[in-house]
Formats: C-alpha cells, structure tokens, sequence
C-alpha cells in the first residue's frame, strides 16, 4: 500500500496536473477557423482586368493553399454601378468589391469605427472619356437641357464626381452641382448602345474601355474631355476594396485576395495576349481577343495596383461636403498591404 503523500507535495502534484490538462484543452482546441468562402463583387469594363484574370486563373485559391486556409471558394458577382457595390459591401453581401475611387472615398467616411473600408489594392488608372453625339457639345461648358449623361451611378461614381469637378472649374465651386440633374445612372454596356444607336435621350457617356473605344469608333461620337485632364494628370482611379472587420477576422484569407491580385497585375504586364484571352473568356464578351489585346496596348490603359494621385478628389469631396471627414493624407483609406507598395 502506497504511502500517503505530504500535504505540500499533494497540492504541487494537482497544480502541475491542473496545469498539463489546460494545456491538453489548449493543444486540442482548433486554432481561430477563418472563412471558408470569400465574396467578390466587380463591375463592368476592363478597369477590373486584374479581378478578371484572378478569377480565370484561380489565383485567390492558389493563394489560400499556399497560406493553409485552403479548401476556399471564391464567389464572384457581377454589379453595374458604384452604388450597386456600395449597398452589397455595407449589407454584407460582399467581402470584397472592385470600385471607383469616388465610392471608396464616401464609405471610408461613413463607416470609420464601423465596418472601417478601405482600399485593398489598386485595379486600374486608365484614362476614362467622357463622349458625346451631339455635334454641338466641343467642352463641358457646352451641354445644355437637352442633353442627358450617362455614368454608372449618379452622385457617387468616380465619373459624377469628375464631371463636378470640371463643372467647380468651370462655373465655381458653388456651381459645383450644375450639370447634375444631366445625369443619368446607367451600366456601360447600355450606355455604349445607346450612344452609338443615337435614338434615345442619351447624348453622353463618361466611359471606361472597352466601351470608350467602341463609342470613339463610331462616327457620330466624339470625345469631349477625359478623366487624366480633369484631374491633371493619371490617377489610380478603380480599387479593389474591404472591410477592417473582414481583413481582422480573416487575416490570412485578406493576404490570399491581396497576393492575388498581385499576381494578377503581373500576368498582365507579362503577357497582355492571354489577360485579353482571359477578359474575353470571363465576360464572353462580343469583341475579339485581338481587340482587347489593341486596347490594352493603347498608351491610355494603365493597370496599377499602387495607390496614386487620389488625394486630390479626397480634398474636393471634403470641401463640397460630401466627405465629412478629410483624411490627413491618402494613407487614412488605404490598408496597410497597399501602403507598403512602391509607387504609392
């Protein structure tokens, strides 16, 4: 029979049994489970390229295998407007969404402290144009009652807010909204149509490739000014972007979607031939691969995952008072993965 224990040694004994049994729970507890299925919203147009040629290749997946989050499903959905993606991301029915500078801006504004979005990583900083059907329209001065401009969301698209800005210039910043009861929010590939069809009430269209350069071909349309002359020079105009939430509860599915669309940035620059393939495959486009790959050799069309020239909208968003909040410098909407970038 065992000799009963010191009453110092008994209680030594249960603390380090104490201690190996919560050790044992810890061991055997799975680590935090990310996600298993990320939801990416994109929109029209090749200013989501890098999104497109992500998808195509399954690059987000590849990623998520290679930072053990695997298996992931990607969900991609297709939207027409920056207010389309804006009441997906604040209704939770996205994680990620491809937009115009001009939306990032107004919910990074609207949900500091909250769901806290900012840019992922940029898409594209091609030269957009505004085009018109009226012979009589020569500069933004020149449009009158009868005309009617068509952009992807009235007020809150990268494009309204470009055309307020040329209007500040033109007629003063208290004229700032002089051309907006102009406007109307309508998809690019409706718009396209209409202008090019020239029988409906639509005489403009501020547009991004491809369907700037269907509309420019056409021989009743004409450009009237772009997006590089308003903002005086190019800009990173089209991001990918998420919330602080998702990126703090997902960490590694958040590295996954960023390395991707690096990835994505770099096919293209490598091998423009097979982005175009890609662009044509996912979005069974009309036009032909060959007529993409010209476009994306027109000095114009710049993919650009830093964050560049975007400053500039924020300080006249927040002068009109549509931001209510005036960051103290781009840094303020933009995470910390694309801060880090050289170029931005």
């Amino acid at each position: 029979m065992p000799l009963p224990l010191p009453h110092s040694r008994r209680r030594l004994l249960q603390g380090a049994l104490t201690v190996l049994a919560t050790s044992a729970l810890w061991v055997a507890q799975p680590a935090h489970a990310e996600t298993g299925t990320v939801r990416i919203a994109k929109q029209f147009g090749l200013p989501y390229l890098p999104l497109i040629v992500a998808q195509d290749q399954g690059l987000i997946e590849k990623h998520a295998q290679a930072l053990g989050v695997a298996p992931l499903q990607v969900e991609w959905v297709q939207l027409a407007s920056g207010t389309g993606v804006t009441e997906a991301l604040l209704a939770g029915a996205v994680d990620f969404t491809g937009g115009g500078i001009g939306p990032l801006l107004l919910l990074w504004d609207r949900t500091q402290g909250k769901l806290g979005v900012k840019a992922v990583a940029g898409l594209d900083g091609s030269t957009a144009f505004l085009t018109s059907n009226n012979p009589a329209v020569k500069t933004v001065a020149d449009f009158t009652e009868k005309d009617r401009i068509a952009l992807p969301g009235v007020k809150v698209s990268a494009q309204a807010q470009w055309l307020q800005l040329a209007a500040s210039r033109i007629w003063g910043i208290e004229n700032y909204t002089r051309l907006d009861h102009l406007t109307v929010s309508l998809p690019h590939p409706d718009a396209t149509a209409a202008l090019i069809g020239g029988k409906s009430e639509i005489t403009a269209n501020f547009a991004v490739a491809p369907f700037a350069y269907q509309q420019i071909a056409s021989p009743n349309v004409h450009v009237v000014t772009t997006s590089d002359e308003i903002l005086g020079g190019p800009a990173t105009n089209t991001f990918l972007y998420g919330t602080t939430a998702f990126r703090n509860a997902n960490p590694q599915v958040f590295k996954a979607v960023f390395e991707a669309v690096r990835e994505a940035h770099q096919r293209i620059a490598a091998d423009k031939a097979e982005a175009a393939r890609a662009y044509v495959r996912v979005t069974q486009s009309k036009q032909t691969p060959e007529e993409i790959l010209a476009i994306l050799n027109n000095p114009a069309q710049r993919a650009v995952l830093a964050a560049r020239g975007t400053y500039a909208q924020a300080e006249f968003l927040n002068r009109i008072g549509t931001l209510k909040t005036k960051p103290v410098s781009w840094k303020d909407y933009v995470f910390p993965e694309l801060q880090a970038l050289e170029g931005s």
